[in-house]
């Protein structure tokens, strides 16, 4: 399915420590028609990928307790980029950190004040990317499967006696 088409059924995990920032996010996201939740902290948010298992994640860098960028350090220890999008937002604007966040394992990296239409775009591009490997990982597996079935087979005719 299309995450272009059908984000409706996509789950975003917004988490940041400031309750406004995480209600302003999680109200638009939710217009856009995404199902949220959201977490305060480093420890919740990760509690939070394991239970409900989101599409993708958007969070602060600057939190209290683990910071986002350690939390993504330990979001890229247990999922790849491609099982699980981060898009890191936060006012931390400087080259330095950017490249870091995205050496680290960010998907992407916005800025706040957020703009809406462009974490849109972010968010999109990153549901794609993740519905194209998918399909290419299914895609393999069935590769494989047919060529396994078409070596048995080779082996089979080969073991069978030539008259």
């Amino acid at each position: 399915m299309s995450s272009l088409s059908a984000h409706s059924l996509r789950r975003i995990l917004v988490v940041d420590d400031i309750a406004d920032n995480r209600d302003m996010l999680e109200r638009r996201l939710r217009r856009a028609g995404f199902a949220t939740e959201q977490q305060s902290d480093g420890v919740s948010a990760l509690a939070a990928i394991d239970a409900w298992h989101p599409d993708v994640v958007v969070m602060d860098w600057m939190m209290p307790g683990p910071s986002g960028f350690d939390t993504l350090k330990a979001i890229r220890d247990r999922y790849d980029e491609n099982e699980l999008p981060v898009i890191m937002c936060t006012a931390l604007d400087e080259e330095q950190y950017v490249v870091n966040a995205i050496m680290a394992g960010a998907n992407d990296y916005v800025t706040k004040p957020i703009n809406f239409p462009i974490l849109m775009a972010r968010l999109q591009a990153q549901l794609a990317r993740k519905d194209m490997v998918e399909l290419l990982r299914q895609q393999n597996s069935e590769l494989e499967s047919v060529l396994a079935k078409r070596t048995k087979y080779l082996f089979d005719q080969m073991r069978q006696p030539r008259p």
